[in-house]
């Protein structure tokens, strides 16, 4: 974890929530996202996702959007299609694409909202 900014107006606080190879559990990420709003996050921003949706992890992400007041932020995901990845595509989270031409990795879906 790591801290920095300049007074009370801005930080960056820092958590890991996957392995150094990109792999992981959800349990590990929703750790990681209470320790970020531990240490006074407002907004989350999470570059990873997977396909598998779980009711837990839904309610979870609903708890720190609506209960909590936590702006949280997903990659939409990288396989080119319109498939959904979680957590983007959860309602609670904002998912976000590339929208470059080139863009043609990013995915493409109704849950994608900037």
């Amino acid at each position: 974890d790591s801290c920095m900014g300049d007074g009370d107006n801005f930080f960056f606080h820092i958590g890991k929530g996957l392995y150094d190879n990109g792999s992981g559990s959800s349990s590990s990420v929703m750790a990681a996202i209470r320790g970020c709003k531990n240490a006074g996050a407002k907004v989350i921003s999470l570059s990873l996702g997977g396909s598998g949706a779980t009711a837990q992890e839904e309610e979870f992400y609903r708890s720190k959007f609506e209960d909590e007041g936590i702006l949280l932020i997903a990659a939409a995901g990288n396989d080119g299609n319109t498939a959904k990845s979680f957590p983007a595509s959860y309602g609670s989270v904002m998912s976000v694409a590339a929208m470059e031409p080139e863009a043609t990795f990013s995915q493409r879906n109704n849950q994608v909202e900037i």
